[in-house]
């Protein structure tokens, strides 16, 4: 029998390292593979490069055809003419334009890799949360299983007289909120499980990588600040702001429309054709762009300010989170230690069977060591939000 166990345990082994679970890099994959995900991020790339391209554009040239009838005494006359007049924009205010929407299009596409990183910490988030939810709800099954295996052992030996029946049913009633409590646990474990499957697109699996994050060292903040997508977003907003100022003021140059024809001049005498040549001047009295102008370039103030601010508030961030993640990371190790010293139940389990402690104390022993396996998950948990934190600053894919 022992060697069919030890057959049986071997397999087990074997079987597990086969499939050690889903780690969180490849729950990321997953997810950013997802068709709806990636359609998200190009859609939006694909919108911008369209706004782009239709910046600047030329006006379409305009073509002119009348026929005019004249009835005289002499019979009836005819007068064709022919016209194709093009409009020139000789200030260079399409250019700029296009340079504009170019930088408005580098912008959208700094706020897409953000939304990227966005995505990567919330399918992060999700990971450790069922990972943390699923540890915790097997620290409260273990302790409900050995509760009962104390609260059977407890009422066997007030049945033969040799414990109270208040003890018994005092452990019965505490197997009973245990119970319930294992139940919530299982519950909020394939909840937070199934959150994370239906993002990432996966069959459920078990998850292999650990809860507590790895130690922080110190952070190159000017390298942080330099690759940051928003503070590139508002970069390039700037710029477009600031060529779309330039374009307005621009504006006030007159345009030309320059056109070519053919006439042509019938009647009962005479018939005459010849070349037709025009130019007009636009005159920019009213619609001059000055007030554009003036919008534009304090857009362009007021986005240099908020980049200015947010490069101040993301350099605090950084810090603030970096120093937040080393003492989440200290106290959920401290955590762990305490939760895997000495076993607190087993002294007392010994100490009441020889009567030295009553069903109560050792029932608040019970709920100590629940809550110290459970505060450690938590902790660890806390430490590791602050690390998902610090890798969406960062840009850490």
């Amino acid at each position: 029998m022992r060697l069919f166990l030890l057959i049986g345990a071997m397999l087990a082994a074997a079987a597990g390292r086969a499939a050690p679970g889903l780690t969180e890099a490849e729950a990321v994959r997953l997810g950013l593979a997802q068709p709806d995900i990636a359609t998200l991020l190009d859609a939006r790339r694909e919108a911008a490069a369209g706004r782009a391209d239709a910046a600047g554009r030329w006006a379409n040239p305009e073509i002119e055809y009348s026929n005019e009838g004249l009835d005289l005494d002499s019979g009836t006359a005819e007068e064709r003419y022919l016209w194709l007049t093009q409009r020139f924009n000789i200030a260079g205010v399409h250019g700029l334009e296009r340079e504009a929407a170019d930088s408005e299009r580098l912008a959208e596409n700094a706020r897409v890799d953000l939304k990227r990183r966005e995505l990567v910490a919330e399918m992060r988030r999700l990971y450790y949360a069922a990972v943390a939810a699923e540890r915790e709800a097997a620290a409260v099954s273990g302790w409900r299983d050995r509760l009962a295996h104390l609260a059977g052992a407890v009422a066997s030996r007030a049945r033969a007289g040799d414990a109270s029946q208040f003890d018994a049913l005092r452990l019965e009633k505490e197997l009973a909120l245990v119970s319930g409590e294992a139940l919530d646990a299982r519950a909020a474990a394939e909840s937070a499980a199934d959150r994370l499957f239906s993002l990432v697109g996966s069959e459920p699996a078990p998850l292999a990588s650990r809860l507590l994050p790895p130690a922080a060292d110190t952070v190159e903040l000017a390298a942080v600040l330099a690759g940051h997508p928003m503070l590139q977003a508002l970069e390039a907003e700037v710029q477009a702001a600031s060529l779309s100022a330039r374009a307005e003021e621009r504006r006030r140059w007159p345009e030309l429309t320059l056109g070519v024809g053919r006439r042509e001049f019938e009647d009962p005498d005479v018939s005459a054709d010849g070349q037709l040549l025009s130019l007009g001047v636009e005159v920019p009295l009213f619609d001059n762009g000055s007030g554009e102008a003036r919008a534009q370039s304090a857009r362009s103030h007021q986005l240099q300010a908020k980049r200015a601010l947010l490069e101040t508030r993301l350099a605090a961030e950084t810090r603030a989170v970096l120093r937040e993640l080393r003492a989440r990371r200290r106290a959920a190790i401290t955590a762990r230690e305490a939760s895997a010293g000495r076993s607190l139940v087993s002294i007392a389990e010994s100490a009441y069977d020889a009567g030295e402690v009553s069903v109560l104390e050792l029932i608040d022993a019970h709920r100590t060591e629940l809550s110290a396996q459970r505060e450690a998950v938590r902790r660890a948990r806390a430490a590791r939000q602050s690390y998902i934190q610090l890798q969406l600053i960062k840009g850490d894919l």
